[in-house]
């Protein structure tokens, strides 16, 4: 997207875009579409039991990482010594993280009333070391906005790992396809991640550097932290409540949410944070760039949110009786991907500005009311069944983030880049006005045809008749969209099938 008093920054952001979405649409879409398959087979409670061991890595790895990712992207001077030093303390922290995670398998799955958690849990913990040989060059890569490389890495890890885990399921490996699935893809991606790099850590450890990091990244950390809590929480409670069977139907329903936001919404967030960085220094730029990024953000997933609850009930129709729980939760979850798709902007915002602390105060308060409404939640409907418990707990998460944490992260972020309220109205006005379109489409379509197809056709046709409703108000009300539009057509006619191939 251009337009006038677009820079070189600006057209650096829109190239880091592209290849960000390349690498997350890719890798979100293939990795859910083979947990789908997985998930038929097996049933909601091994994709809750994987789901919970999954949740523990990734608190795990919230020390593990500490915000360093953010802090060697958002420096402006960064030398070899610093990626040494980095680079040697994580390494160092995994080691405790893994023989930690290695003794309280059994514990977690005793809370979360999952015997088979324990030993899940214990043979995905080598991903803490997985993960700690790729923080340094990933986020080397980030900074440059190498995001091409990124994209060929993780698009084929995904599809090589998804492969694994499909043939594992189809063979009869229950819940360890799961496992196998994450574990081949994590591998690969090691491997990708070390040969598209061009660093190498140095036999060397400086104290002096890794001070000089940390004083920066604890302000990451704690807003990640604050993340963690308001983002797995909420699983954490069903699973202690609850039992994995309830954790697998909301984390299903949430799983989808996320493919969205992640693969549509997050690579905007993830070139934004260097280019945001570059521009802190010029508002006028950085007002403009900001805006760009929400619209480009909440363009993608606003109607793709809308578009998965209108078919919700029709998707888990196919995946089986023992899904159709989940409907329900993600039409809910459908709104919390839209106020995301808006939200995933401000905290790169923030941090490039270098107001890490800010962003960190508002998430853990966000976390504080996510403490209090889950536990009330949870004492309502501990005596209803997994659907209802899992709605319920959609419904918690949704409503305090769209209602209180948005405006309040969206003003701060507004104040900060120069921009005005009425300019990102602006920017997320086509994907608002085709929200109406894309649901009366989708469900008139269920309404006349529903009859007389099979649930797999009647999806098919759903999906195509709510999308080229709200595609035709995008194309009419967003010149992004327009735009889009004529550079697709502009390539077919210059490059047209040609007979025989």
């Amino acid at each position: 997207m251009t337009g006038a008093g677009a820079s070189p920054e600006h057209n650096s952001f829109g190239h880091a875009v592209k290849w960000s979405l390349v690498m997350n649409i890719g890798n979100q879409l293939t990795g859910t579409i083979v947990l789908l398959v997985i998930a038929a087979l097996l049933g909601p409670k091994a994709f809750g039991t994987v789901a919970l061991a999954t949740v523990f890595l990734l608190f795990v790895q919230l020390f593990l990482e500490q915000g360093l990712t953010t802090t060697i992207i958002q420096r402006k001077t960064l030398t070899d010594r610093h990626l040494d030093a980095a680079f040697w303390a994580i390494l160092a922290t995994a080691a405790m993280l893994f023989f930690g995670t290695i003794l309280l398998a059994g514990w977690w799955a005793e809370v979360n009333h999952a015997r088979d958690l324990a030993g899940v849990l214990r043979v995905m913990s080598p991903i803490i070391f997985i993960q700690a040989l790729t923080v340094v060059q990933q986020a080397l890569l980030q900074r440059s906005l190498s995001f091409k490389a990124l994209a060929i890495r993780a698009n084929s890890a995904s599809v090589i790992g998804g492969a694994v885990g499909i043939i594992a399921a189809f063979a009869g490996a229950g819940v360890w396809a799961l496992v196998l699935q994450q574990l081949a893809t994590q591998v690969i991606a090691l491997v990708l991640l070390w040969a598209v790099s061009g660093w190498r850590p140095g036999l060397r450890f400086s104290r002096a550097a890794v001070v000089d990091l940390y004083g920066f990244s604890r302000s990451v950390f704690l807003g990640k932290a604050g993340t963690f809590v308001q983002s797995q929480l909420d699983s954490i409670i069903i699973g202690v409540s609850f039992g994995p069977v309830a954790v697998g139907l909301y984390r299903m329903a949430l799983r989808i949410a996320r493919t969205i936001v992640d693969a549509f919404s997050q690579p905007v967030a993830l070139a934004a944070l260097p280019a945001f960085s570059r521009l802190q220094d010029d508002q006028a730029k950085l007002d403009w760039t900001f805006r760009d990024s929400v619209g480009r953000s909440a363009g993608l997933v606003i109607p793709l949110a809308a578009g998965a609850a209108a078919v919700s009930d029709l998707f888990f129709r196919l995946l089986g009786e023992e899904w159709s729980g989940a409907a329900a939760v993600l039409v809910v979850f459908a709104v919390l991907a839209a106020a995301r798709s808006v939200n995933n902007l401000c905290g790169p915002l923030l941090q490039a500005t270098g107001r890490p602390g800010v962003a960190a105060a508002m998430t853990w308060s966000l976390a504080a009311v996510n403490v209090v409404v889950f536990l009330l939640v949870a004492s309502l409907v501990g005596d209803r069944g997994a659907p209802a418990q899992a709605f319920a707990m959609a419904v918690g998460r949704t409503a305090p983030f769209t209602l209180i944490y948005l405006p309040i992260t969206l003003a701060l972020a507004m104040r900060m880049a120069g921009s005005s309220f009425r300019g990102i109205l602006v920017a997320v006005r086509p994907a608002l006005l085709s929200v109406p379109a894309i649901v009366v489409g989708a469900r008139g379509a269920v309404a006349l045809f529903d009859p007389y197809l099979d649930d797999f056709w009647m999806l098919l046709v759903a999906i195509a008749v709510g999308g080229l409703a709200g595609g035709f108000v995008l194309v009419t009300m967003s010149p992004f969209w327009r735009g889009a539009l004529a550079k697709a057509l502009r390539l077919l006619r210059r490059n047209p099938p040609r007979a025989g191939t």
